[in-house]
């Protein structure tokens, strides 16, 4: 299921624009809880759900990130995530950066952080597991020196952690929007790291391991 109870969405405050040229997607389905499988015009197209998400999620942030901070929410209760004391220095020295991506953190304690507000794609229980690999990537040698760079690699990441996962199983209105949505980003054939977000196979090729041609 998706991040939040609700259909899919790209990121707050963003709206793609429509193609002038979308692919008709017809008889969309689920498989292993993992793949979409869409029968088109030309063939059949399979896509990874958690790769197209994560392109989806990702390009929707770098816009927000022009136009000011990642919408965030505020929480009741702050979450408290145990650290070093190192990696408190490391959250103090990059508070803009996090501050962009909607976080307010501070310290609670010697080796502790509070979080009063997250990102609103991400959800409570996974700001632990993405703030722990965002520090090991701050305090990582060859991390981009210049803050831009440095937050392309944070989205990316957080795209990542946002994003739907192979296994889970959508509803068939999740299912919808998310292919709509395949074809109002940029660079929707690949995923922020480089994997493809699908694949096609045109009729043609389909009657030859079929030998019907």
């Amino acid at each position: 299921m998706f991040e939040s109870d609700e259909p899919v969405e790209t990121a707050p405050g963003s709206a793609p624009s429509a193609p002038t040229d979308r692919p008709a997607y017809r008889n969309i389905m689920q498989v292993h809880n993992a793949f979409l499988v869409a029968e088109t015009d030309e063939g059949l197209t399979i896509v990874d759900q958690h790769a197209l998400h994560e392109r989806i999620l990702y390009e929707a942030m770098s816009e927000q990130l022009t136009r000011g901070p990642l919408e965030a929410q505020r929480l009741l209760i702050p979450e408290t995530i145990d650290v070093t004391g190192d990696q408190v220095a490391l959250i103090e020295s990059h508070g803009p950066a996090f501050a962009r991506l909607g976080f307010e953190l501070s310290p609670y304690g010697p080796n502790t952080i509070a979080a009063h507000a997250l990102p609103s794609l991400l959800k409570p229980e996974r700001v632990r597991e993405f703030l722990r690999d965002a520090l090991d990537r701050l305090a990582d040698r060859e991390a981009p020196a210049s803050e831009e760079l440095l937050l392309n690699d944070l989205i990316s990441m957080m795209a990542c952690k946002a994003a739907v996962k192979a296994g889970d199983p959508l509803a068939p209105e999740e299912i919808a929007m998310l292919m709509a949505q395949r074809d109002l980003v940029e660079r929707s054939t690949n995923c922020p790291h480089g994997r493809p977000t699908s694949l096609s196979m045109s009729l043609t090729d389909l009657e030859k391991q079929f030998k019907r041609t």
